[in-house]
C-alpha cells in the first residue's frame, strides 16, 4: 500500500513489506519431521516433534519450544521429555537457526531472537547412538512498541507511533502529545469472514469556521458543509489470512467508514506525492473513492474554501477508477500552490458498489449508471457496499485460506495547528459475519 493516506505499514513496527504481522494469537505451531529411522527395540518410535508458542513472536519475546518426541524402550513408549537432562542415553539438541550454538534440553526450552527474520528451528534427538531430526520455520517480527512515550505534538502525525490493544476504551479528548495511531487487539480466528460493519461513538471539535469557538459534537457525519472540524479520524482494517497449519499467507489493509455514512467532512488530506520532483509534495488522495462529476468535492486550506481549477485540480486516472488494478480505487487531488497553506482538508461523498457480485467485464466506475464496483484493496477481496459495510471475498484463494484474524486501526489527525483540540473515540464495535452473512461476531 502506497503512502497516500499517511499510513504506510513499512514505517510502523510490526509491519513487513506492507503486511501487518503484530499481535497474532499464540496458537502453538507444529514442527515438520524429516524421514524417520527404522523402528527397533531400542530406537525412536517415530520422527521427533515439537511445538512452539506464540506462533508469530516478536524480537526479544520468550518463545516456548516443547519437545513432544517419543522413545521406544522394549515394549514401553516414553516421552523424550521424561528423561532427565543429565541422562547419558539420550540427547535432545536445539538449533534455533540464528548461527548461535545449539542448546541441550530434553524438556521444553525457552528462547528469544534479537533480530527479526525467518529462521529454521531444528531438533535433533539422539538415543543410544541413533539420531534423527525435525525442523520447522519460524518468523520473528519487529517488537510492537506499546509504551506511551511523549513526542512533540505535530511530530505525532509524521512519527508513525501507535498503541496496540484497546477494546471499547475511551481515548482522545487530550492533546496530541500522545500517540495518535491505535491498533486493536486481534479478533478471534474467523472462518471465511464475509461481511464487516463498523459502529462508533466519536466526538470531534468543530465550529462554524476555523476562527470560531470550537465545541465537541458527536454528529460528526451529519454536519453541514459549513461546519469546520479541527481534527479528523480514519478507520482502517488489517486482515490476516492463515492456512490450516496457522501459517500466515498474507495481509490486506483497507479503509472503512461507520455504517450509514453518506458524507465525509474535513478528512485530512496528506500531500504524499509530487507531480514535479523539483517542487514540494503537491498531491494527495482521499481515503475513499469519489468523482467530481457529482460536484461534491470541497477542498479547504487552513479552513479556507479553495476553488477547483484555480487552487486545485483532480488527477484521478482510469486505473484509479477501475477495480482489480492492483491498487485501491481512489480520488487524487493536485494542489497548484501547496506552500500557500499548512493543512488541507477535503469534504466529499464516498461512492460505493451497487452490486454484491463481480460482473464479467470490469470497467471504470460510471456515474451514468451500469454495474459499479468500488474496490478497496486493488484485488477485489474487499469491496464497499451501499451502507458502508465491506464485503470480503477470498474465493480465489479459498482452497488455501482456512481462517482470518482482523484488527481495527484508528488514526487521529490534526486539521490545524491547534494541537489541544483532539477528537475522541468513546466506543467502537466491529461486527464480522461469516460468509453466509447471517452470523455476526463482535
Amino acid at each position: 500500500m502506497t503512502d497516500t493516506t499517511g499510513f504506510n505499514g513499512s514505517q510502523i513496527p510490526g509491519f513487513t513489506n506492507s503486511v501487518f504481522t503484530g499481535g497474532a494469537p499464540a496458537i502453538p505451531q507444529a514442527s515438520t519431521p524429516s524421514q524417520a529411522l527404522p523402528a527397533g527395540s531400542n530406537s525412536l518410535k517415530s520422527s521427533p516433534s515439537f511445538t512452539f508458542a506464540p506462533s508469530v513472536p516478536t524480537t526479544n519475546q520468550p518463545i516456548l519450544f516443547t519437545n513432544t518426541s517419543l522413545i521406544v524402550i522394549g515394549k514401553n513408549t516414553l516421552a523424550a521429555s521424561s528423561f532427565a537432562n543429565t541422562d547419558t542415553k539420550i540427547s535432545c539438541m536445539w538449533d534455533f537457526g540464528d548461527g548461535l550454538p545449539s542448546q541441550k534440553s530434553n524438556h521444553a526450552i525457552s528462547y528469544q531472537y534479537s533480530k527479526p527474520g525467518k529462521y529454521i528451528v531444528t531438533l535433533t534427538v539422539t538415543y543410544q547412538g541413533s539420531s534423527i531430526e525435525c525442523s520447522s520455520p519460524i518468523t520473528v517480527n519487529n517488537v510492537i512498541d506499546t509504551s506511551i512515550a511523549k513526542v512533540t505534538p505535530l511530530k505525532t502525525f509524521t512519527g508513525w507511533d501507535f498503541r496496540i490493544g484497546f477494546d471499547n476504551i475511551r481515548f482522545g479528548l487530550a492533546t496530541y502529545s500522545d500517540k495518535s495511531i491505535y491498533v486493536s487487539s486481534p479478533s478471534t480466528p474467523i472462518v471465511q469472514p464475509g461481511l464487516i460493519g463498523l459502529k462508533v461513538q466519536e466526538k470531534r471539535p468543530s465550529a462554524s469556521s476555523i476562527t470560531g469557538n470550537p465545541e465537541l459534537i458527536d454528529l460528526t457525519y451529519d454536519a453541514g458543509d459549513d461546519t469546520f472540524f479541527f481534527g479528523s479520524i480514519e478507520y482502517w482494517v488489517a486482515k490476516q489470512n492463515f492456512d490450516k497449519k496457522n501459517i500466515q499467507l498474507g495481509t490486506s489493509i483497507f479503509p472503512i467508514l461507520p455504517t450509514g455514512v453518506t458524507r465525509v467532512n474535513h478528512e485530512r488530506l496528506l500531500l504524499a506525492d509530487t507531480t514535479n520532483t523539483s517542487t514540494p509534495n503537491d498531491t494527495g488522495y482521499t481515503q475513499f473513492f469519489t468523482d467530481t462529476t457529482l460536484g461534491n468535492v470541497l477542498l479547504f486550506g487552513d479552513g479556507n474554501l479553495l476553488q477547483k481549477d484555480t487552487d486545485w485540480d483532480d488527477i484521478t486516472t482510469e486505473n484509479d477508477q477501475t477495480p482489480n488494478m492492483g491498487t485501491r480505487m481512489r480520488y487524487g487531488i493536485h494542489i497548484i500552490n501547496p506552500i500557500k497553506y499548512t493543512n488541507y482538508t477535503v469534504t466529499y461523498t464516498p461512492l460505493t458498489s451497487n452490486t454484491n457480485t463481480i460482473p464479467q467485464v470490469l470497467t471504470p466506475y460510471s456515474m451514468t449508471g451500469g454495474i459499479n464496483i468500488v474496490d478497496l484493496t486493488g484485488d477485489m477481496t474487499a469491496r464497499s457496499l451501499a451502507d458502508q459495510t465491506v464485503l470480503l471475498d477470498n474465493s480465489q484463494d479459498a482452497i488455501l485460506i482456512d481462517h482470518s484474524v482482523l484488527y481495527l486501526i484508528i488514526m487521529l489527525r490534526n486539521n490545524t495547528g491547534k494541537t489541544t483540540l483532539s477528537p475522541s473515540i468513546e466506543s467502537y464495535l466491529l461486527a464480522i459475519s461469516n460468509a453466509d452473512k447471517t452470523k455476526y461476531q463482535g
